[in-house]
This record gives structure tokens, sequence and C-alpha cells, in this order.
């Protein structure tokens, strides 16, 4: 039980940081990008938004991979621990 507690308390921590590393620092960057764009240069905003896309589309199709196969760690870790 004391194992599964600290690998659970431990795949926390890290979804956090990864959380806060990719799901909002990214993006926050992107968008701000835009805006400093729009006040500078309108021609290059169009490339400025595609990449921003282009981030958000790898972060989901990262997250729809990436879930199935912690989930299937998840069990081999539990039957590991048993």
């Amino acid at each position: 039980m004391i194992t599964r507690s600290t690998n659970d308390i431990t795949q926390i921590q890290m979804l956090m940081v990864m959380l806060f590393r990719i799901a909002f620092y990214a993006p926050i960057l992107g968008i701000g990008g835009v805006l400093k764009v729009i006040n500078a240069d309108t021609s290059m905003l169009w490339i400025i938004a595609a990449a921003l896309v282009a981030i958000l589309v790898m972060m989901g199709v990262m997250f729809i991979i990436a879930i199935p196969k912690f989930r299937s760690m998840q069990k081999l870790i539990d039957k590991l621990n048993l």
C-alpha cells in the first residue's frame, strides 16, 4: 500500500509539472506572441498564429497518445506491487 501511494504521489507531481510547463506556458507565450505581432507587424501574424495552432494540435495528440499508455503503465505497476 505504501508503494502504491508513493507511486501515485510521484505520478501526480509529474503530471502537475508537465501541465504547468507544456499546457499552460506554451499557449500563453503563443498568445503573447500573437498580440506583440499584431501591434508591430501584421504580415507575420499568420506565421505566429499557425505555429500556435500547431502547438495546440501537437499537445492534443500527445495527450491522446499519452493517457492510454499511462493507464497501461499504472496497471503494470499495480501488478508489480502485488
